[in-house]
């Protein structure tokens, strides 16, 4: 099976910060979970923060994600993504 979970704070930390405030950029946390039969399990946790760009173009995002599974060591990095203007992830 498979989870995944995305809150989308909406400026709820983040407008906490005046410089930030005025960029208008919002924080996500999200979990994610994929178990397959054998005991295979892998899981993320996620931090992340949307609505980055100037003026209208504000698709960028930026997620720090540390993952962890059984037989895996934690690990963590960043992933970037971009949402054009008709909403599809790239």
């Amino acid at each position: 099976y498979t989870f995944f979970t995305e809150h989308h704070f909406d400026g709820f930390i983040l407008d906490r910060v005046p410089l930030i405030r005025k960029l208008g950029w919002k924080s996500i946390l999200g979990y994610s979970r994929m178990q397959r039969e054998g005991g295979f399990n892998w899981n993320e946790a996620i931090f992340g923060i949307e609505n980055i760009g100037i003026g209208p173009y504000r698709g960028g995002r930026i997620n720090f994600v540390g993952s962890w599974g059984r037989g895996v060591p934690f690990d963590f990095g960043f992933r970037f993504s971009l949402i054009n203007l008709i909403g599809i992830q790239l």
